[in-house]
C-alpha cells in the first residue's frame, strides 16, 4: 500500500455536523450535512479526534459563508500522510483499518487527527498529520 504526502498550505475553514454516535453515526450526520447545504462549490471532510476519552466524528463540508448555524471548524494546515482509496463505499469496512496502519507509520504525529478528504465522489483520501 503506497502512502503519499500532502500538504495543507493553509488551514481549511469548514461547517460541521457531529456524528450522534462512532462510527455508527457517521453516515447520518452526513445525511444531515448535505441534507441542509447547497453542495455545489463545497468539498467534503470526515474528522475523528479523541476528545475527553471519547471517540468525536464531525462530518464536514467547505465553509463558504451561507450558513451561520452550523458550527464550524478548521481543519490544521500543515503536512499529511496520506492513503489514496478509489471506489471507498466498497471498502468502507476497512477504513478503520487503513487508519490504525497509517497511524503505526513512523512519521504520523502523535495525537493526529484522522482526515477523511473526500476528493471526488469515488475517491477519498485517508490522511494523519505528519510529524
Amino acid at each position: 500500500m503506497k502512502i503519499i504526502k500532502h500538504t495543507f498550505e493553509a488551514a481549511i475553514p469548514t461547517v460541521y455536523v457531529e456524528a450522534a454516535s462512532f462510527p455508527e453515526g457517521i453516515r447520518p450526520a452526513f445525511d444531515e450535512l448535505c441534507g441542509g447545504l447547497k453542495m455545489q462549490g463545497r468539498t467534503l471532510y470526515g474528522v475523528t479526534e479523541r476528545m475527553n476519552g471519547k471517540w468525536v466524528y464531525r462530518a464536514c463540508a467547505t465553509d463558504l459563508g451561507d450558513n451561520p448555524q452550523l458550527p464550524r471548524y478548521n481543519i490544521p494546515a500543515g503536512k499529511y500522510l496520506a492513503y489514496v482509496l478509489p471506489d471507498w463505499e466498497k471498502h468502507m469496512p476497512m477504513i478503520g483499518q487503513y487508519f490504525e496502519w497509517l497511524l503505526e507509520h513512523p512519521d504520523a504525529k502523535a495525537d493526529t487527527i484522522a482526515l477523511e478528504y473526500y476528493k471526488t465522489m469515488d475517491e477519498v483520501w485517508l490522511m494523519v498529520q505528519h510529524k
